[in-house]
């Protein structure tokens, strides 16, 4: 009767865990594993088609993406919040290799949305720590502010 009752109050516990967390999908629908996310920073990034700096950044956040995809995982946003199957095409047509999801996670972060585009934004592992990056982000910016908050090894730079 005691193995039970603990295994109930396991169940109920980790029941209570998952619900605490939000759920987003990606452009099939399949959940996002927010828990494998855990011990990654994120690199949210917000654009739309119509948006021609965020078509200069997509290339500059795949090469981020491919890089840096043991600590750290890009997620593309759209900024018009686009019905999923409008969505998928224009991600295809900006040539985003890294994940999008359909939900914006700024609620959950806890961060304000944004209020033009290009924004981009690195979450720290805990999510306790967000930092806004407005404006064109080339690789070499978004590589500096990694270095600033010690997710890259080296000094920073004296234009930090």
């Amino acid at each position: 009767r005691r193995i039970v009752v603990v295994a109930a109050v396991c169940f109920v516990a980790v029941a209570l865990v998952a619900c605490d967390r939000p759920r987003f999908h990606a452009l099939d629908g399949s959940a996002v594993d927010l828990g494998a996310l855990d011990e990654r920073w994120l690199l949210i990034n917000y654009w739309a088609l119509w948006c021609e700096p965020c078509r200069v950044e997509v290339p500059e956040l795949n090469a981020i993406a491919e890089r840096h995809s043991a600590r750290l995982q890009v997620v593309g946003i759209n900024f018009d919040a686009a019905p999923p199957a409008a969505l998928a095409d224009q991600a295809q047509a900006l040539g985003i290799r890294y994940p999008v999801w359909r939900e914006d996670p700024q609620a959950w972060l806890g961060y304000p949305p944004p209020k033009g585009l290009p924004a981009t934004y690195l979450v720290s592992p805990d999510r306790s720590q967000v930092y806004p990056m407005i404006g064109l982000q080339t690789t070499e910016s978004i590589e500096r502010r990694m270095r600033k908050v010690g997710l890259l090894g080296g000094e920073p730079s004296a234009d930090d």
